[in-house]
């Protein structure tokens, strides 16, 4: 399936709210003054119920519009005149799919805060997801560091397939020499090349390449995928043969080992 990363260049990518690729529209911000000394306020459940009791024949529109706005989360609504004031560098966008608002600053999406690539592969372990999850907060902000984290939890991951954990190009050259695939190799040897230039920086600048960021999840998931959870399902399956089949198995293999 394809994914699109948010970027004030498209008009469709992947809402930062429902995760749907969805088509989004753009607004500029204008800008009225608060004025009489007043200050900013928010909607609290005493103004819903005031306008519960009231007799405007437009309560019912108005009061979804007031539920949304006591969420906190940012809500466009058109209003009857235009604004006196243009706001430069702040746009919004509203998507199509589930109709929630991102604000953007600067050509950043300020909130909410971006995640564009996926969750890790449930069957990762538990202290390594962590590393996962904390890259996957920062990869908008820091592609470098997303990618020295993914570094890290490969490494972690070598450690837990039984490799000593301590040199992460010794443990994929053990790996390769016990039947490691071509394809999981070459993933493994990518975040280990590229979370080293993210520690220290030589011919790769993710931040002029968040693409490659990205990619690295990728390749992190599908490490997992073939090395986790591919053997636990034939694991799973092959327990499930009835036990007089698991028996004529272990038989066949006993006298095979005998020969």
């Amino acid at each position: 399936m394809k994914t699109v990363i948010p970027s004030i260049s498209e008009t469709a990518f992947n809402c930062p709210h429902c995760g749907v690729l969805a088509h989004q529209h753009w607004f500029i911000v204008q800008a009225d003054g608060i004025t009489n000394g007043s200050l900013p306020a928010l909607v609290e459940d005493a103004d819903l119920e005031r306008l519960r009791k009231s007799e405007d024949a437009n309560k019912a529109k108005i009061l979804a519009r007031l539920e949304r706005m006591k969420s906190r989360r940012p809500l466009i609504y058109a209003l009857n005149y235009r604004s006196d004031f243009k706001v430069e560098n702040v746009w919004l966008t509203k998507c199509f799919n589930c109709q929630e608002v991102a604000v953007w600053v600067g050509g950043v999406m300020t909130y909410p805060e971006p995640v564009t690539v996926s969750s890790a592969n449930p069957d990762t372990p538990p202290e390594i997801m962590r590393d996962y999850d904390e890259a996957r907060l920062i990869v908008q902000k820091s592609p470098r560091g997303a990618a020295a984290l993914l570094r890290l939890a490969i490494q972690k991951l070598c450690k837990h397939l039984g490799e000593p954990g301590k040199n992460i190009n010794e443990d994929i050259a053990s790996l390769v020499a016990k039947g490691l695939d071509d394809r999981i190799q070459k993933a493994l040897d990518v975040l280990r090349v590229v979370g080293n230039e993210a520690v220290h920086p030589g011919t790769i600048d993710l931040n002029d390449d968040p693409n490659t960021a990205e990619s690295l999840f990728k390749f992190f998931n599908l490490i997992v995928e073939k090395m986790i959870s591919d053997p636990k399902m034939v694991d799973e399956v092959y327990a499930s043969l009835p036990p007089d089949k698991l028996k004529q198995i272990e038989k066949r293999d006993k006298e095979k080992g005998g020969h």
